[in-house]
């Protein structure tokens, strides 16, 4: 007797499911395609930005892995902090390592100029890139790899910035086809 109530209840469980499913497929089917087919919402596109040698990098050209982080020199802790563990990334990597273009764009171009990215940058590791431009330079890569970032005034009276940075690595193909995301505290 149990294992026939079972088995009714399994039976209608299949039933209702399916005329569910059924009732319902268009909302699935057109919900599938339209994550599929929203290729807007993937950050990336080309980029030309200055290097810290006084170079211009041309991501189009560029025929590697880029493994990409946004930040500024000023920054005091959360900016040594990633650009640390993208070295450990770096050191990693081995062999490899020189397979990807591990970048840091400076969304700080009043005071991040090429001197002061390449003493940065260069106090972590010798492979990461260090990179700048105008304003209207950063502030167009930023919105088109989807990061966020806003200047405000600390303190008035001692004239000190403070850049809130919404902070993530991007890890893009050579043809800017999304890899990977990863929150800068899950990166390994």
């Amino acid at each position: 007797m149990i294992k026939k109530i079972i088995l009714y209840s399994l039976f209608s469980l299949f039933i209702f499911s399916s005329i569910y499913f059924f009732l319902n497929k268009d909302y699935y089917q057109n919900t599938t395609v339209q994550k599929i087919e929203n290729q807007e919402a993937l950050p990336g596109g080309h980029f030309k930005l200055i290097k810290q040698d006084g170079t211009v990098f041309d991501s189009e050209i560029s025929n590697k892995l880029m493994l990409i982080y946004f930040g500024f020199t000023y920054c005091p802790d959360v900016c040594p902090t990633t650009l640390i563990k993208m070295a450990d990334v770096i050191d990693r990597l081995g062999d490899d390592a020189l397979k990807v273009n591990s970048i840091f764009i400076s969304v700080d171009p009043e005071r991040d100029n090429v001197e002061t990215i390449n003493d940065y940058v260069s106090a972590f590791h010798n492979q990461i890139i260090g990179l700048t431009g105008n304003e209207e330079q950063i502030s167009n890569v930023a919105k088109d790899w989807g990061v966020y970032y806003q200047r405000s005034l600390l303190m008035a009276q001692r004239n000190t910035l403070l850049i809130i940075l919404i902070s993530f690595f991007l890890l893009m193909q050579m043809v800017n086809l999304l890899i990977s995301f990863l929150q800068r505290y899950n990166l390994l």
